[in-house]
């Protein structure tokens, strides 16, 4: 009978430490929380007794294990996981890039000259707000002219694009293409440039030299100084020569003419004559080296001045107002 209590202590203080362990491992997390309580729990036994028993027909004490129930108390514990609060997630924002149709402007000297500003830009959509980013994406803009890459700019933060000169052959319809590349996310925009050429402006002067009208037995003059000029809409001179076609009627309805090549700059002198030759009234008209042009014909009364630009790469031609002059008035011979 000694040792039945020493074993019952023994599995009672067994079975405390596991469960102290347990509420140990499970108190160890901060969040999570423990609560115990005693319970009455039947509990199968054996213990030793004396009881009397027939054996060979006589009566004898015999010494025997029997099985019983007993009650024990034992502690009963539960832990009980933290409830998680879901907490509202930050809504995802989405960056889209953008490469913008460029802007150019054409050198005011030559047409075919062109500087483009070509940039790109990106923009933030966050629960369904969109709004300009003032940082751009670190990237890099290619600009392309007619298939070919022209110019390239490093972009990023207040940095957004760059000028891109370019010289064309001929004015029209051009291609560019404008690329944002920032990371693994580009964006490309195409469009098509019309280059136009310049309109031109062309004039003629011809200034009667002061002084320079006389008049004679047999002829009167005047001497002249013809001009012209040719100016591009944007205000620049063209660098190129005109034409000036210089015609007049005579008595008889044919139109004289001849034409003047004149460089830029260039001043051109010329006279005309009224003369009596046999008794019939002569113009002369006469332009004097190195273009030369000589024309003698009847009764010629004005001569018109007309001034034309040819045109070239870049430049339209044009045609000046003309330009009259009227022939000195007819000397008559002497008689005698």
């Amino acid at each position: 009978m000694i040792g039945l209590p020493v074993r019952v202590v023994i599995w009672s203080m067994v079975a405390l430490g596991t469960i102290a362990a347990a509420a140990f491992s499970f108190a160890a997390p901060a969040a999570a929380s423990t609560s115990c309580k005693t319970i009455v729990v039947k509990v199968h036994a054996k213990h030793w007794v004396w009881r009397n028993e027939r054996r060979h027909g006589k009566v004898v004490r015999v010494h025997v294990r029997v099985s019983y129930v007993k009650r024990e108390h034992r502690k009963v514990c539960t832990t009980t996981s933290p409830t998680t609060t879901p907490t509202a997630s930050t809504p995802a924002s989405v960056v889209t890039l953008a490469a913008l149709a460029p802007s150019f402007t054409q050198d005011p000297t030559n047409p075919l000259e062109v500087t483009y500003e070509y940039s790109a830009s990106a923009t933030t959509t966050t629960s369904g707000v969109t709004a300009s980013d003032s940082q751009l994406p670190v990237g890099i803009v290619n600009f392309y002219s007619d298939g070919l890459l022209v110019c390239s700019v490093n972009v990023g933060g207040q940095t957004d694009g760059g000028a891109c000169p370019v010289t064309y052959t001929a004015s029209g319809a051009h291609t560019v293409i404008t690329t944002y590349t920032s990371g693994s996310t580009s964006a490309t925009t195409t469009e098509t440039e019309q280059i136009n050429p310049f309109t031109t402006t062309t004039s003629v002067t011809v200034a009667l030299v002061a002084g320079s009208c006389s008049a004679g037995p047999s002829a009167d003059h005047c001497d002249y100084v013809m001009s012209a000029s040719t100016i591009a809409q944007s205000g620049e001179p063209v660098t190129a020569g005109q034409t000036v076609a210089v015609a007049g009627t005579d008595a008889s309805g044919v139109v004289e003419s001849c034409d003047v090549s004149l460089a830029p700059g260039q001043q051109e002198s010329l006279a005309v004559y009224q003369q009596d030759l046999g008794g019939t009234n002569y113009t002369e008209f006469e332009i004097f080296a190195p273009t030369g042009c000589l024309i003698n014909a009847p009764s010629v009364p004005n001569w018109t001045f007309a001034a034309s630009y040819a045109g070239a790469a870049g430049y339209l031609p044009s045609t000046s107002q003309p330009v009259t002059v009227q022939s000195p008035p007819t000397v008559v011979p002497p008689t005698g």
